[in-house]
């Protein structure tokens, strides 16, 4: 071979060599993209420990019941009871 056909050689190797580093590292599928994937899985770990741990709140507080306050307005009114010797009063619908 002769020597410019070599050197075209060579150059052209390390054209896609230099390509290939680049594409893989800042291409659309590249390093940078699991950099940004990772770090979405780090805030979506994050936001299930929260909801879990809301979750769980939440059954204690369901377990533990309803206060006698909430027993009571559910009571009059769903139930539409009412204390003795007190007086309801309905509110109407107006046409």
């Amino acid at each position: 071979m002769t020597f410019l056909v070599r050197r075209f050689i060579i150059m052209f190797l390390l054209f896609e060599v230099v390509l290939f580093v680049a594409l893989y590292c800042f291409g659309p599928k590249g390093l940078s993209m699991l950099v940004d994937l990772g770090q979405q899985q780090e805030q979506t770990v994050c936001e299930i420990a929260t909801l879990q741990q809301e979750i769980k709140t939440l059954q204690s507080d369901i377990e533990a019941g309803l206060s006698d306050f909430a027993k009571e307005k559910i009571a009059r009114e769903k139930l539409l009871m009412k204390k003795d010797q007190e007086l309801v009063y309905f509110k109407t619908k107006q046409g």
